[in-house]
C-alpha cells in the first residue's frame, strides 16, 4: 500500500503546560508559525508558549524533536494516539 502525504492542517498541537518553560526553541522551527509565546505567565510565573493558529499544522515534528522537556504533542485530527505513536 503506497504512503499518502500529509495532509497540510490535518494535524493539531498541544502544549503540555506543565512541561513547558518558555524556552522558544519550538517557535524558532515551527515553519508554519503556529506557535507563540504566551503573555501570560502561569502560575510557576513562567510565560509558556501557546497555539497561535489552529488550523496550519503541517504534522511536520519539528516542534516535539527540538522541545527538550517533552512539552509538546502533536495529534492527527480524528484520531487519539499521536503521530510519532507507532501503531
Amino acid at each position: 500500500m503506497p504512503k499518502t502525504k500529509k495532509n497540510k492542517g490535518n494535524f493539531s498541537v498541544k502544549i503540555l503546560k506543565k512541561y513547558c518553560k518558555g524556552c522558544g526553541l519550538c517557535i524558532e522551527v515551527c515553519r508554519e508559525e503556529k506557535i507563540e509565546i504566551d503573555p501570560s505567565p502561569n502560575e510557576r510565573g513562567i510565560c509558556t508558549v501557546r497555539v497561535s493558529r489552529e488550523a496550519v499544522c503541517s504534522g511536520c515534528l519539528r516542534c516535539t524533536a527540538i522541545c527538550p522537556d517533552g512539552g509538546i504533542e502533536i495529534y492527527r485530527n480524528g484520531h487519539d494516539k499521536k503521530t510519532n505513536d507507532r501503531e
